[in-house]
């Protein structure tokens, strides 16, 4: 018996959802308010910060995802760069199933920050472990030629992947992560958190009530639900997309102070809720399908 890949990117991403919910109030409430209807979350995308330096073993920057992303039958659709935010960003869709979610990759231009920053950044991150084993590998490689795994070397891959998507470098120094937040919370959020999801967006579908259902009842739901949730007013030109978020939320992370490593409260993420109000059949041609990376 096999597990196709499709089937195993869900369940990486129910995963990873389900480390997101534990960590953001938010994102528990919601988690327990579809359940309480007998519906399970559907991912519009899933969101990466990375930073484009040297990462030792691991590939740094976008391709810290990227090479893993077309294993799983993801290619690249779209690319920007943000130039406000020293950011370049990537969008992946899957081939085959339009129903598994988006993936967005942000990097930081580390060589566009001032020189004592990438000393900082670089002494963090350069000797960087990879945290998927030569099985694992060659797993990968199996996979991404046939497109699905038998049920136990499926299982152990998803082990692996479980474990890459956290922190991969060692804490950083917490003097250091007040330094850089003040030139770039970005940077900061990334040597703290590395590959974890910086965020998910949960699609209206998820919640089961109807294709008449859009985001402004899905909204009114959440807030009797004692969920504090804002329609997103700012998307202008933005015509076939809606969005409403929640604050973003502090959780417990490590870092390295005069006493040792101590956990501190770091602020992490939010949660996106999106309403597509239509499918475009040539993303390329409608990049205002994505109003990526407000945050």
């Amino acid at each position: 018996m096999k597990v196709k890949s499709s089937e195993l990117i869900n369940t990486l991403a129910n995963h990873l959802w389900e480390k997101y919910a534990i960590e953001l109030d938010a994102a528990g409430k919601t988690d327990r308010f579809l359940k309480g209807r007998q519906c399970n979350p559907v991912f519009d995308h899933i969101m990466f910060r990375t930073v484009n330096a040297h990462t030792g073993e691991q590939p740094g920057g976008i391709a810290g995802i990227d090479h893993l992303a077309g294993f799983f039958g993801y290619r690249q659709i779209a690319k920007y760069s943000i130039h406000d935010k020293l950011l370049t960003a990537a969008v992946y869709q899957h081939e085959e199933n339009s129903k598994l979610p988006r993936i967005l990759v942000s990097q930081l231009e580390v060589s566009h920050l001032p020189g004592w920053a990438q000393k900082i950044i670089d002494g963090t991150v350069a000797e960087t472990p990879y945290a998927i084993s030569d099985n694992g590998i060659e797993l990968l490689r199996v996979l991404g030629q046939q497109g699905s795994l038998p049920v136990e070397a499926g299982n152990f891959l998803l082990a692996d992947l479980k474990g890459y998507f956290q922190r991969p470098w060692n804490p950083p120094l917490f003097s250091d992560v007040l330094k850089l937040n003040e030139l770039s919370p970005y940077c900061a959020w990334v040597l703290l958190f590395g590959n974890s999801v910086a965020k998910f967006s949960v699609a209206v579908q998820s919640f089961g009530a109807g294709e008449n259902y859009n985001l402004n009842q899905v909204c009114d739901d959440l807030k009797s639900a004692g969920i504090s949730i804002q329609l997103i007013a700012d998307l202008k030109g933005y015509e076939n997309i809606r969005q409403a978020e929640t604050l973003p939320e502090k959780t417990s992370v490590e870092a390295i102070d005069e006493d040792g490593v101590e956990n501190i409260r770091w602020e992490y993420a939010g949660l996106h809720i999106t309403e597509r109000l239509k499918v475009n059949k040539d993303f390329k041609e409608e990049k205002e399908d994505w109003p990526l990376f407000r945050d």
